[in-house]
């Protein structure tokens, strides 16, 4: 597919990839690049994937961003690369790491450059100490071994000017004239009578840029991938929680027994559910599961009165295992910017139980009638915490322009069962973008400094579903996580409170023989001929060969409630 830029889009694009080189977010650079493009200059050719490789190893590089008007093209994106030690703004030219440009560059580095010619030559050359351009000094040249670092950060800076990354805010400090004596890049974006020759060829979310006099491209040739969609039911949906019941009940072997049971509704009319702890396995007439196998993570996809489950390669998770006896429990699934995400928790065993550490977003491979499959993780602001700082994405919430993010946290406190809750929120399309994420300090939404919206003593439960429903936010959850025994609805006018506390059911567990109830999610998107709300409530036993021996006691149940006015 081959889609037109606008004269602003190189722009936006560039702002946000430098944004993402400055934080060093290695994983969210790599998102934009791929080993399969050759980026090619006159200098050298670098492949996609390389140019990041060693962040890590400098930690100083900075990378700024201006642009000013250039009469032979719109205008004119320049990036500015310079060691993060001496500060990233007020640099001289003997505190810069200076390149040669493509562009005819008389003067020092950072002045703009003339004439009509340069607009052929958009690209950076990668030597430090151009043929246009004063070496450094030597006590600021880089070694032999950062060279082709710095050649392919520039590079890369180069490219993303015209076409990979998406908008962040730019910086209005900036020399609009481009006279300071910065290391500069420059590549030009079209004008409007010159936009057809630069055109952006998507292929899944891996940007590439085709430009037939600026840029070579070496592609190895990928055949399309294959979705299959399969026909719409025609059956009709369950109106019942019975009838819900029974249609998880008839995945049979594939759907033994599993938890959490979160869902959301896809662009084609489906619903997406994604399931933690999902045993599969030959059930008896007695009850009992034989030849069992266990996948951390699944989702099963309902249309009308069809369900279908779907794991990973081989029945293992659908998001991998990452190592060292991790695994990943899907939360809260959303759709951003036309991409389907679930922030999942991840999880170590820990003294013959499990503990958190962090939680991660997972992005999903998705087209409207295919099945989900996995695409890559994301960092969140809690990746890699303990379970005792807030863990976000453990329920969220769409309205208008945003996502709302919710997090809970472990309290460590006598007679304290239940986590505190907290809420962030991000601009659509921004969920990857941690710098756009904003938090509730108890007066408005900042950069830092989260403030609980609700006290862990009697508090939510790990992870919970919050919806905009008839005007109103409303949390299902069950207080106090698998000790209590309500499930309850808090109200309120405001995503983040205060609310107002209903008890909608009982879910009681078993003590005495070790049965539990946890992980309590509304479904408001299903419609229920009585009018109510569809909530789902997951059970499961401290002792797993019980469930072993009789399944049931590890399938989820359903609920009708009615909201309180």
């Amino acid at each position: 597919m081959t889609v037109r830029m606008s004269e602003e889009q190189p722009h936006d694009l560039a702002r946000e990839q430098v944004s993402l080189w400055n934080a060093h977010d290695v994983d969210e650079v790599l998102a934009h690049l791929t080993d399969d493009v050759l980026w090619s200059t006159p200098a050298k050719t670098v492949s996609g994937m390389r140019a990041a490789a060693g962040l890590d190893l400098h930690p100083d590089l900075c990378v700024r961003y201006f642009r000013f008007p250039f009469k032979c093209a719109a205008s004119l994106s320049i990036l500015s690369v310079s060691n993060r030690s001496v500060g990233c703004r007020g640099i001289t030219l003997d505190d810069c790491w200076t390149t040669g440009s493509g562009l005819s560059v008389p003067g020092p580095c950072g002045r703009p450059p003339t004439g009509r010619s340069g607009c052929r030559h958009a690209l950076a050359r990668t030597a430090v100490g151009g043929p246009h351009l004063p070496a450094p000094p030597e006590r600021n040249r880089v070694s032999s071994g950062s060279r082709p670092l710095l050649g392919s950060l520039l590079l890369v800076a180069a490219l993303v000017a015209i076409g990979v990354g998406g908008p962040v805010a730019a910086d209005p400090s900036e020399d609009p004239t481009g006279r300071s004596t910065r290391a500069t890049v420059a590549a030009t974006t079209p004008s409007a009578a010159a936009r057809s020759a630069v055109t952006v060829t998507a292929k899944g979310t891996k940007g590439r840029v085709d430009s037939p006099r600026n840029l070579k491209q070496k592609r190895k040739v990928v055949p399309p991938r294959k979705v299959t969609r399969p026909a719409r039911c025609t059956k009709a949906a369950p109106t019942t929680a019975a009838g819900w019941k029974n249609l998880f009940d008839s995945l049979g072997s594939r759907f033994a027994a599993g938890d959490q049971l979160t869902s959301t509704p896809l662009p084609d009319g489906r619903l997406l559910w994604v399931l933690g702890d999902t045993i599969q396995g030959k059930l008896t007439s007695t009850g009992a599961v034989k030849n069992w196998r266990m996948a951390r993570n699944t989702v099963a996809i309902t249309d009308r009165g069809c369900i279908s489950l779907h794991t990973g390669k081989g029945g293992r998770s659908l998001i991998p295992e990452p190592g060292r006896g991790h695994w990943y429990w899907p939360m809260a699934p959303t759709l951003d910017g036309g991409k389907l995400y679930t922030f999942s928790g991840r999880f170590k065993a820990a003294a013959g139980s499990f503990a958190g550490v962090g939680s991660e977003l997972a992005e999903l491979r998705y087209e409207r009638g295919s099945t989900p499959t996995f695409s890559r993780m994301h960092r969140t602001p809690s990746t890699g915490t303990p379970e005792t700082k807030v863990q976000w994405g453990m329920a969220t919430a769409r309205d208008g322009v945003y996502t709302y993010v919710y997090g809970t946290q472990k309290v460590v406190a006598p007679w304290t069962f239940g986590k505190a809750l907290y809420v962030a929120r991000v601009p659509a399309g921004k969920l990857t973008t941690l710098g756009a994420w904003r938090y509730w300090n108890g007066r408005t939404w900042a950069t830092s400094g989260a403030k609980p919206i609700r006290d862990a003593m009697g508090g939510v439960s790990t992870s919970l579903t919050v919806d905009k429903i008839g005007g109103r936010w409303v949390a299902v959850t069950k207080k106090e996580e698998m000790l209590g025994t309500d499930i309850v609805a808090l109200t309120a006018d405001h995503p983040a409170g205060p609310f107002k506390e209903t008890v909608l059911a009982k879910a009681p567990g078993n003590v005495a023989k070790g049965d539990i109830t946890y992980s309590v999610m509304a479904h408001p998107e299903v419609r229920l001929s009585s009018g109510k709300l569809l909530i789902s409530v997951c059970r499961n036993n401290l002792d797993g060969d019980r469930v072993l021996r009789n399944f049931e006691r590890g399938r989820p149940y359903f609920l009708e409630v009615t909201l309180p006015r």
